[in-house]
């Protein structure tokens, strides 16, 4: 799925070690201007986290997600977890700048635009 938006936050980052591998993810608040608009937070991970860091407060974006939803103890918990981000170039409207994990942007290689 994809939303355009504007970043309104970055939060901070998190950092950990699971099963000896180290973790780290991120949220961000995305404003989705439409007839009523709304606030969505979405968490990344990974080499998405250092991508995030190229992008500032009030810049437009298109983000690429997946939601996914869990169940601990009788509660349903559900996740917006972003996994591309393309910024909004402000000099010419409809180009667009991709940042990736670099796996998918391999596979991105193949989807040629004509």
């Amino acid at each position: 799925m994809e939303l355009t938006g504007v970043i309104n936050s970055i939060l901070s980052v998190e950092e950990g070690t699971k099963n000896g591998k180290d973790w780290k993810k991120q949220n961000f608040v995305l404003d989705v201007p439409s007839k009523y608009p709304k606030q969505v937070c979405f968490t990344c991970f990974g080499k998405v986290v250092d991508a995030l860091a190229y992008c500032k407060e009030g810049q437009s974006v298109v983000i690429s997600f997946d939601v996914s939803s869990r169940e601990y103890n009788g509660r349903w918990f559900t996740e917006a977890g972003a996994y591309k981000i393309e910024k909004q170039k402000s000099d010419v409207p409809d180009s667009k700048q991709t940042i990736t994990r670099k796996e998918e942007s391999d596979n991105d290689s193949q989807d040629l635009p004509f």
